[in-house]
């Protein structure tokens, strides 16, 4: 079966299962399921009409095993999950994504851009006056999207969603200004895209993110053909390739947002003008294949959808293509030393071994053995406990670190870990203040910011540090750990993460097996901080 193809498909039942298909209900149409059929939560979530595309091109596509094409059940799903679009967007064109009165530009964004897609593909078909009302929604979205920003922090795969939705819209109705807000969006990506190549997520790089954020950028670029985006993306393709790992996953804690999903279309669509793009495609195409990858099998509800979708474009790009396994030319199949001090990134490829170090983390690091493909070692820091709160070593932006050579210096200070939580009382009083003031725009996003700042950007300093020493030696990475006296009871942890992100933590399956089972020290030389370090039990990296 062709590459993407079978896990698709496999997906088509869940994504009616999400669906609210009968006529009758207050509800048809909906996508969220714990909304209509659980009633779990108060309010729909928007993002879920993005299973508009997947069933638009299942009710197109003409491929082998797909019995949907043609069938008017699935129209009638598609309606009625543009009807429901319509039914829960706000007077001022605006949609709700994690709460009541949100005015979410994500939502906007995200929905716009998929329901547009879908649109394009099966518009011949619908019913006109759906076809009306949606187009008439779709206005009303472009419109606020014309006014409002997203201020709560630089988020690039929000802002290229907005940019690819912004443009459909332009294209749809005809109008120009919404085409230049496009391009707004697009310039402001530019704006803030390192000279390493990167697109910046709240205070950094993330791996996980920039596959998102590429694909938009690369679908305007189809449309478009402009220049300077394709240059751009040629540069986010290159720092990309660092962050392929042998084992197929990518990412992790040491960048900003700590995700390792993985989308593919951006590189499937790019493959014939981007070298990097082509080799970041083929590799992992065979891991996808082979379940080695944190893809569709791991999303849940939040990220099937986008994620499903975003297989769908890869599919339809790659369809003659040959898989390479060996990921020849990618960093990992080299040797090198790479720096990316805006970043805070370090890597290393020897003959034995492939290791990253996110330096601004707290010298989080991965080691990947090379001649057996699989995870080697990994650490994410240290956790010591004070009094009821926990503290980390683990901290985006807060360490300062010395590359000199082959070998690192990190000074990580420990920071307050945020594991703030709903509980009913303080659930009642965040949804007074969304059912009240939070109704207005000025304390919509004033909100949102204290969200952010209280779920995500909040460092609360301790005086202690760990002081970290990586040295990289032809044959393995030795990892020296020192601490402050009072600190002597820190746990060490090879997997933990110290910030709220959804888009984190899903499985990657290599990692997992290793797990508890101790590390492979023929590729890596671990000295932690001293023999008071105690062990939490499964998860700790003990030397053999």
């Amino acid at each position: 079966m062709p590459a993407y193809l079978d896990s698709i498909l496999t997906r088509i039942p869940q994504v009616i299962s999400q669906i609210d298909r009968e006529p009758f209900s207050r509800t048809f149409g909906s996508g969220d399921r714990v909304y209509w059929c659980w009633k779990f939560t108060d309010y729909p979530g928007a993002r879920f009409q993005e299973y508009i595309y997947a069933l638009s091109w299942l009710y197109c596509a003409d491929i082998p095993l797909n019995q949907w094409k043609g069938n008017r059940n699935i129209l009638s799903m598609i309606e009625a999950g543009l009807e429901y679009w319509k039914k829960i967007q706000y007077g001022d064109g605006s949609f709700d994504e994690a709460y009541p009165f949100e005015h979410s530009l994500a939502a906007t964004a995200f929905t716009m851009f998929y329901l547009t897609e879908g649109y394009n593909l099966v518009q011949k078909d619908m019913n006109m006056t759906v076809k009306a009302h949606f187009l008439a929604a779709l206005d009303k979205a472009a419109a606020w999207m014309s006014k409002n920003d997203e201020e709560h922090g630089v988020l690039s795969n929000h802002l290229a969603a907005a940019a690819s939705g912004m443009y459909n819209a332009g294209s749809i109705l005809s109008d120009r200004r919404y085409i230049e807000r496009a391009w707004y969006f697009v310039e402001r990506i530019y704006a803030h895209q390192s000279v390493e190549g990167w697109y910046k997520e709240y205070e950094g790089a993330d791996i996980g993110y920039q596959t998102h954020a590429s694909f938009y950028l690369a679908r305007i670029w189809q449309k478009t053909g402009d220049e300077k985006l394709l240059a751009s993306l040629k540069r986010a393709n290159r720092f990309l390739t660092h962050f392929i790992h042998p084992d197929g996953s990518i990412g992790g804690e040491y960048a900003s947002r700590n995700t390792m999903f993985y989308y593919p279309a951006a590189y499937e669509m790019l493959y014939d003008h981007c070298s990097s793009a082509a080799m970041i495609a083929d590799f992992q195409r065979a891991k996808i294949q082979d379940c080695k990858t944190v893809g569709l099998e791991q999303m849940d509800a939040y990220n099937v959808f986008p994620v499903l979708n975003n297989y769908i474009y890869a599919f339809e790009h790659c369809q003659q293509r040959r898989d390479n396994i060996s990921g020849s030319g990618l960093p990992f199949a080299t040797t090198g030393l790479w720096e990316f001090p805006e970043a805070g990134l370090v890597v290393k490829s020897t003959d034995s071994y492939y290791a990253v170090v996110g330096c601004k983390k707290g010298g989080v690091a991965r080691v990947w053995n090379k001649r057996t493909g699989r995870l080697a070692f990994q650490s994410c820091g240290y956790l010591l406990k004070l009094k009821n709160m926990w503290l980390s070593s683990q901290a985006q932006g807060a360490s300062s670190f010395h590359v000199n050579g082959d070998e690192i210096e990190i000074t990580a200070p420990f920071v307050a870990v945020n594991q703030k939580l709903f509980g009913p009382w303080l659930f009642m009083a965040f949804r007074l203040f969304t059912l009240t003031v939070g109704r207005f725009a000025f304390a919509a996003y004033a909100v949102k910011k204290l969200l952010v700042n209280t779920l995500v950007r909040r460092k609360r300093r301790f005086p202690a540090s760990l002081l970290r020493t990586v040295r990289f030696l032809a044959d393995r990475v030795v990892i020296e750990d020192r601490l402050p006296q009072g600190a002597a009871g820190a746990v060490h942890l090879d997997k933990f993460s110290t910030f709220h992100m959804g888009s984190s933590r899903y499985a990657h399956m290599e990692e997992e097996m290793i797990r508890g089972e101790g590390y492979d020290d023929s590729v890596c030389e671990f000295r932690p901080a001293d023999a008071g370090v105690k062990s939490p039990g499964n998860g700790i990296l003990r030397a053999s």
